[in-house]
């Protein structure tokens, strides 16, 4: 069957990381996978490296800046509406002339798009769903959308699951995502990556990997850093990402950042390496992992990458990190927004090397048994297979 996958973004991220690892190892037997995508970038050539046809069906450049968050995205909302119906035409074209069995969206615009689409064409329609969308408007036109639409809802924890509580049960999965933990494995930092993170000595490397944007609280990660100081003065603080949102609201958060860095005067001891593709190397520099989000994370994909590579990880105890960090043993989990929480946790980690060495141990069992790639895309075939039926 054809499967034609949607994504409203094509910078790299979690979410895509994900639709990477599954484009890449779905069952040939059973799937053709093709993806329109909003411009080229880099989604676009790792989907053609993983096998998948890539057409582009540009949108206007003001509609990929609409977000959830901001007033003004609300104020445009009816001119994307408008402006983007030569793409969704364009999309049902695509349907119809490449008899595509199964439409999969990743992401909420895409899941709005595809809406319209199987509502044109009869499509059959895959919502994967990796946002935790809290109780508003929002929530409730997406539930309804759902409900209306979609033939199944795929959401990647429990903790989205739950923000469509009238979804019929046979038509919503939970399906975790899945890494390949032969290539995310402990192993030796290459001094190289080090070297380009501006790591040197016998650093205490504290590692955060993701967007720059506000929900992912790194500022309180460097609010934490001269509380960290004061015990461990070779801590260093490695933010690997850049700001790959679109979405107003989102634009211009480094500076902030920076701002951050210098106000704290910690600026010898934060480094902001931008965006790295290579994700294990990065990792396997780091003595912990901090991932500081504010809002509850729909799963927290960096978090299982780390213990999968034996990173101890540090936590805000918010939506899917709950479900990944199920024990006390393979991670701390911590409040949002707390800098003393995040320096506590780090701290006592950085003094106890026998407990980091545990934490690495049970942290690596707990992805092999849960979050296995093989898991991930078996269960996103049985799904196809039944969605197909």
């Amino acid at each position: 069957m054809k499967v034609l996958y949607l994504n409203p973004t094509v910078a790299i991220g979690g979410a895509e990381r994900s639709l990477i690892e599954l484009v890449s190892g779905v069952d040939r037997e059973l799937v053709e996978p093709l993806a329109a995508c909003v411009m080229e970038g880099p989604l676009t050539q790792a989907l053609r490296e993983a096998g998948a046809r890539v057409e582009l069906n540009p949108w206007p450049a003001f509609a990929l800046r609409i977000g959830r968050g901001s007033f003004l995205s609300k104020l445009l909302l009816p001119f994307a509406a408008i402006v983007l119906i030569p793409h969704v035409l364009r999309l049902a074209g695509m349907v119809r002339r490449e008899k595509i069995a199964i439409i999969h969206t990743n992401g909420l615009k895409s899941n709005v798009i595809g809406s319209v689409v199987r509502l044109l064409t009869g499509c059959k329609l895959v919502w994967h769903v990796r946002d935790v969308l809290q109780p508003g408007m929002t929530r409730s036109v997406f539930g309804a959308l759902a409900r209306w639409t979609v033939t199944c809802l795929v959401a990647n924890s429990r903790a989205v699951a739950e923000t469509f509580p009238g979804m019929p049960a046979g038509r919503i999965r939970v399906i975790y995502n899945g890494l390949d933990t032969d290539l995310y494995a402990p192993g030796p930092p290459r001094e190289d990556v080090r070297s380009a993170l501006g790591l040197s000595g016998e650093s205490f490397v504290i590692g955060a990997i993701g967007a720059l944007a506000p929900l992912k609280g790194h500022i309180h990660l460097i609010r934490a850093v001269p509380q960290i100081l004061k015990v461990a003065p070779r801590a260093k603080v490695v933010i690997v990402g850049q700001e790959m949102y679109l979405t107003l609201g989102h634009e211009g958060y480094r500076s902030v950042l920076e701002k951050e860095i210098d106000a704290r005067g910690v600026r010898d001891h934060v480094v902001l390496s931008g965006y790295r593709d290579d994700p294990v190397e990065v990792l396997r520099c780091f003595d912990v992992l901090v991932h500081a989000s504010i809002y509850p994370e729909s799963f927290g994909r960096v978090l299982a990458e780390a213990m999968a590579c034996g990173v101890p990880v540090v936590a805000t105890g918010l939506g899917g990190p709950l479900e990944i960090i199920a024990e006390p043993g393979q991670g701390i989990l911590i409040p949002a927004g707390d800098p003393g929480a995040i320096a506590a946790a780090i701290l006592s980690l950085h003094g106890d090397p026998d407990r980091r060495r545990k934490m690495s141990a049970a942290g690596r069992r707990r992805v092999e048994s849960a979050f296995g790639r093989r898991r991930y895309l078996r269960e996103v075939e049985a799904l196809y297979r039944d969605v197909a039926a």
